[in-house]
């Protein structure tokens, strides 16, 4: 009966023992990212200044008020903005050229790589470069533009509605990276 009581103490004297190191104080853990679950994009025909094209139907075509041929598609559910500018070529082609280059070259400070890719529509009249903007923090994922050479130049590029972190947004950048490559692909000048 003592060997019985004796072990019931100890048993009871362990499980206190266990429950208080059991508490201990809560610890920071790592934040998690939702998963992000996109809806295949259906396109629809749009047609702006002097081009027309296919964007996704989760985009909302908008004007810039008091500017001629500026406009953006908005992705309300994403918090994502394409921002679209088209100028008429009138032998300032390079100066064009140059300024998105400096543009690209603004995000140097903040991107960890930005390569060139080129880009053409399917039947070879527009042509152009594209910036994928690599790293955390830089504030716009894309920019590229297209251009006939002699007549049009548009650019653009796709921005965010919060503070950047590239990384937890990528299956966002992804999905807009491929309707932009609709776009492009199934562009016309008028």
């Amino acid at each position: 009966m003592k060997k019985t009581l004796h072990r019931l103490s100890l048993i009871s004297l362990c499980i206190v023992l266990l429950s208080l190191t059991a508490c201990k104080d809560p610890f920071p853990r790592q934040k998690g990212y939702l998963r992000i679950d996109l809806e295949k994009s259906k396109y629809f025909d749009f047609k702006q200044c002097a081009f027309q094209s296919k964007i996704s139907s989760n985009a909302i075509l908008k004007e810039i008020p008091n500017k001629d041929c500026w406009f953006k598609f908005s992705y309300p559910e994403l918090k994502a903005d394409i921002h679209f500018s088209y100028v008429k070529i009138d032998n300032n082609f390079a100066d064009l050229v140059n300024s998105v280059h400096e543009i690209k070259d603004r995000h140097n400070q903040v991107a960890s790589y930005i390569p060139e890719e080129s880009i053409s529509n399917k039947d070879g009249s527009a042509n152009g470069i594209q910036f994928k903007i690599q790293g955390k923090r830089a504030a716009s994922p894309l920019n590229f533009y297209l251009t006939d050479s002699v007549n049009h130049f548009v650019t653009a590029s796709l921005y965010f509605n919060h503070s950047p972190n590239n990384d937890s947004i990528q299956p966002i950048i992804e999905h807009i990276f491929e309707d932009i490559d609709t776009l492009v692909y199934n562009w016309k000048w008028d």
